[in-house]
């Protein structure tokens, strides 16, 4: 009889854990909402390359060290904070200085308006995504300037 007890809770102490083993854990289901496109471009993105795509095939151009240091540091504020870097006369790397400006994001995340002291510069974003940020000027659509971070 008192086999028969100890089996009989062993089964009741089992039973009750098997829910505990048998459910899927809830870390495969991620109800993490994806960024924004706002959430995406609110960081500091460094140029990459340049592609020219009037031609055929499309051009592409690579950029050196230094002119990869150059970025666009896109704050959640609106504000723009831009500095390009360049090599001069004697190879040497140098800023050509930092420019603030404000920006506007259309509501569908794809224009860029970067407001200057003379006009608003229009931009086109051709992607985003949490690494890479591909866009081009409506004055010039053909060249494409991606970005990363």
């Amino acid at each position: 009889m008192k086999t028969l007890l100890k089996n009989y809770k062993l089964i009741i102490i089992l039973l009750l854990m098997a829910p505990l083993f048998s459910c899927s854990s809830d870390d495969d289901n991620n109800d993490t909402p994806e960024p924004t496109v706002a959430e995406l471009l609110a960081n500091k993105w460094f140029y990459e390359q340049l592609e020219d795509t009037s031609t055929n095939p499309a051009t592409i151009t690579e950029l050196n060290d230094c002119e990869k240091q150059s970025y666009f540091n896109f704050l959640s504020d609106g504000t723009l904070i831009v500095e390009f870097f360049g090599l001069d006369d004697d190879d040497i790397c140098q800023p050509d200085g930092i420019e603030g400006y404000t920006y506007i994001l259309s509501a569908d995340g794809k224009q860029l308006i970067i407001q200057t002291d003379t006009d608003p510069i229009f931009f086109t974003i051709d992607f985003i995504d949490s690494s890479t940020l591909t866009f081009y000027n409506q004055d010039s659509p053909t060249v494409k300037s991606t970005l990363k971070r």
